[in-house]
């Protein structure tokens, strides 16, 4: 622990190193990028969790999502959050941008909900709204 504390002195995200990337050598998503079984077993977590909190943002806080026409819910994974959004407001177009491997074989996509693959520190596809979903 005490190694990883002193590696983390600055504030560039590329320098940073997490406990995980410490153990393996990479990030947890580059981890979950190699090894199919951890990949979809974190995917699995973060769709549970999404399901849970997806419920409550569209029933305790619709009003932020009033007006919007265009919606990315950055680092959406499968979707679980998006596609909350897109059918409680279906005039809201979501779009679920994740790594490629994540989003490749996704399938549900609707007239308001679509997939997108890429890297949101290159790029991120154009919205009225960003959802931080990570």
């Amino acid at each position: 622990m005490g190694a990883w504390l002193q590696m983390n002195g600055g504030d560039d995200p590329a320098t940073i190193c997490t406990p995980f990337k410490m153990e393996n050598g990479m990030s947890c998503w580059d981890f979950a990028a190699q090894e199919p079984r951890f990949g979809n077993l974190f995917d699995e977590a973060m769709e549970a969790d999404s399901k849970l909190i997806g419920r409550e943002v569209v029933e305790e806080c619709g009003g932020v999502f009033e007006g919007l026409k265009s919606l990315v819910d950055v680092g959406g994974g499968t979707g679980t959050m998006a596609k909350a959004i897109a059918n409680a407001f279906p005039s809201i177009n979501c779009i679920v941008f994740d790594q490629p491997h994540v989003v490749a074989y996704l399938q549900g996509a609707t007239h308001n909900l679509g997939f997108v693959g890429g890297d949101m520190f290159v790029e991120i596809p154009p919205a009225n709204a960003n959802l931080l979903n990570i």
